[in-house]
């Protein structure tokens, strides 16, 4: 299957796709989205992403936000 690489502020409403990239943090922002699910391998589903506000999306079990800045720098691999 082909995969298509883009942050996860592209990934359109309802869509899934796979974290390829968390981006580079410090210590303390790395492992609180780790703590949220959001890791390198772990599979997302996007709710919303609509404007300037955060983007929210179901990992695993939870629905949860992150801002848009950081949203932009973890890469997502949409399936196509």
């Amino acid at each position: 299957m082909d995969k298509t690489i883009m942050p996860l502020t592209e990934l359109p409403r309802g869509c899934k796709g796979t974290v390829v990239n968390v981006g580079n943090y410090g210590r303390g922002l790395a492992r609180r989205m780790s703590d949220m699910g959001l890791y390198d391998g772990s599979e997302v589903m996007v709710i919303s992403s609509a404007g300037a506000g955060p983007v929210l999306m179901q990992v695993n079990d939870c629905t949860i936000a992150v801002g848009r800045g950081v949203a932009e720098k973890i890469l997502i691999a949409k399936e196509m």
